[in-house]
């Protein structure tokens, strides 16, 4: 199995309003595959928390169930199935409730590896960033995205047109990254500066030391929910759950 590692905490303005943190992530595995999915629920919804948790859920049981299908399919074609199957599971939820789908609207970002393949496939939605780590590179993999109607997210019927998706395939018979770092925006902003990563980030980031990562994001007063989570297929661990931190502290 994969090392997953991960670090989420509640920002001051939700704190402020007595909100409760609308990010969420999900890790999972089995015999083949390796999914981790992060999900930050857009603030002006009243339902952006549920609409994240339900999204995390959902793109994570897709890539396990359907692993083998995503990586031979077209790019495209595996997008707008994730993407159309999330949409039923949303408007679902949302009939249940009585609510609007737009309501449960968060932004998306996910990667799924095959460790027999040594391939991985990742996508984004919104203002959601993946970084990829090999060596001493650190490389945008899903780079956030944006347009002039506003950030893009899981309800936004042409969400497919505004998602990042890639396939990385095995390059010498090893994983193209030996690390991927999902973040919200909360997060990533605090990592970055003027566009470029931080010294004491990078640092961080190629040492694989999330312990002090998390220690970093924690002391800031982060506006948003901030939000980070790490798969490291180097390190051949289980999920150690005493290594997971969700500081929602009020």
């Amino acid at each position: 199995m994969s090392k997953f590692d991960s670090f989420s905490k509640i920002g001051k303005y939700h704190l402020s309003n007595e909100i409760d943190n609308q990010d969420a992530f999900s890790t999972g595995s089995n015999d083949r595959f390796d999914a981790v999915v992060l999900a930050d629920g857009v603030s002006s919804c009243k339902k952006g928390g549920e609409g994240a948790e339900i999204t995390v859920e959902t793109v994570k049981k897709i890539f396990l169930d359907n692993g083998d299908i995503i990586m031979k399919s077209d790019i495209k074609e595996s997008t707008w199935a994730i993407l159309s199957v999330l949409s039923k599971e949303l408007e679902k939820r949302a009939a249940e409730d009585h609510e609007e789908v737009r309501e449960y609207a968060s932004t998306l970002a996910a990667v799924l590896i095959d460790r027999n393949t040594k391939t991985a496939f990742a996508m984004n939605l919104g203002d959601s960033m993946i970084l990829g780590i090999k060596g001493l590179d650190i490389n945008i993999v899903g780079m956030p995205c944006d347009s002039k109607n506003g950030i893009p997210s899981t309800i936004t019927k042409l969400s497919n047109h505004f998602t990042n998706a890639i396939m990385l395939n095995s390059k010498d018979g090893a994983f193209k990254y030996d690390t991927f770092v999902l973040c919200s925006d909360g997060a990533w902003r605090e990592m970055f500066h003027k566009g470029i990563l931080r010294n004491n980030v990078k640092e961080m980031m190629i040492k694989r030391d999330f312990n002090g990562l998390r220690k970093y994001l924690k002391e800031k007063n982060t506006f948003d929910d901030c939000t980070f989570i790490a798969l490291d297929t180097e390190r051949e661990n289980e999920w150690d759950k005493d290594s997971i931190s969700n500081d929602l502290e009020r």
